[in-house]
This record gives C-alpha cells, sequence and structure tokens, in this order.
C-alpha cells in the first residue's frame, strides 16, 4: 500500500459513515475496493 493509501481510506470511510449516513456493508465494500486500487 501507499503511503497516501490510509489517509485517503480513512478520509473517505469517515465522509461516507457521517455525511452520507452509509451503511457499514457500503463502507466495508468501499475500502475492499480502496485497497485493489492501492
Amino acid at each position: 500500500m501507499s503511503t497516501i493509501a490510509p489517509t485517503v481510506q480513512l478520509s473517505f470511510t469517515d465522509r461516507m459513515a457521517r455525511q452520507r449516513q452509509a451503511s457499514s456493508r457500503t463502507s466495508a465494500s468501499y475500502r475492499g475496493t480502496f485497497r485493489l486500487l492501492f
């Protein structure tokens, strides 16, 4: 994983949970996608 990946992941996950009120499954799905990307 690159050094920026954890920062992007945390920022995006936090936004999904707080602003978009996404479910934990949605966040987990995006987390998996980011892991594949980075």
